[in-house]
């Protein structure tokens, strides 16, 4: 902390974030915390910013923040890549396009913008309980909204960048009673974790993790 603190403003602690996150990259040669507030009680207090640093997955060693060079940084909605060790993916706060932050050199860019497939939106909790990968990073389940309140979880496959499917989900992936939306790591199936039955269009499905193939097709629960 001590060697950190300088590049970071008033933050007065730093550790990992949420517990689900992946905080080492691919190869194991860098891993991410974040600087945040706590009060005299211990708990996240005001200012409510935060910021996240790089260190030497090995040595430990602080790298520096992630930042760009026009003070752009990390949103809270990221993920290492699968098979990249210099690219971190991540959504904006209510935004609809899949992006890149490159800490090899601190730049940003788009890998995917879902407006092209008639989103307006794509789920905020991105990899937080939406958005894990396949092992190898090609097929992802994502939430997004179309027509600003029909939401869907997609099948989204980046080697091909096409949609392989769309299930009509009633609430956001990742909020309310779909708290889990990820693909399998053989990128075979779709799980989606609902804490009470839900329906999908004609769909009735039971509270527990259902399974979908990455066709759409609902298999069980």
């Amino acid at each position: 902390p001590s060697e950190i603190a300088p590049l970071s403003g008033s933050f007065n602690n730093f550790g990992p974030f949420y517990p689900n996150r992946q905080h080492w990259n691919a190869d194991g040669s860098r891993l991410i915390v974040t600087g945040y507030n706590t009060g005299g009680d211990g708990n996240y207090a005001a200012p409510y910013d935060r910021n996240f640093h790089l260190f030497n997955g090995s040595t430990y060693a602080h790298i520096g923040p992630i930042i760009t060079s026009g003070g752009t940084g990390l949103t809270n909605h990221w993920r290492w890549s699968q098979t990249d060790p210099d690219e971190l993916l991540f959504v904006e706060y209510e935004g609809v396009a899949l992006k890149a932050f490159d800490v090899s050199d601190m730049t940003i860019s788009t890998v995917h913008d879902f407006t092209a497939d008639g989103y307006d939106r794509i789920s905020d909790d991105f990899c937080g309980g939406v958005g894990d990968p396949s092992r190898d990073g090609r097929y992802w389940a994502l939430g997004g909204r179309k027509s600003g309140s029909a939401w869907y979880v997609f099948v989204w496959d980046r080697t091909a960048n096409s949609i392989l499917c769309e299930i009509p989900v009633p609430v956001e992936p990742g909020t309310s009673y779909l708290p889990q939306v990820n693909m399998s790591n053989t990128g075979a199936f779709v799980c989606i974790w609902g804490t009470t039955a839900w329906t999908s269009g004609v769909t009735s499905v039971g509270r527990g993790v259902s399974v979908w193939n990455k066709s759409g097709t609902y298999l069980r629960s």
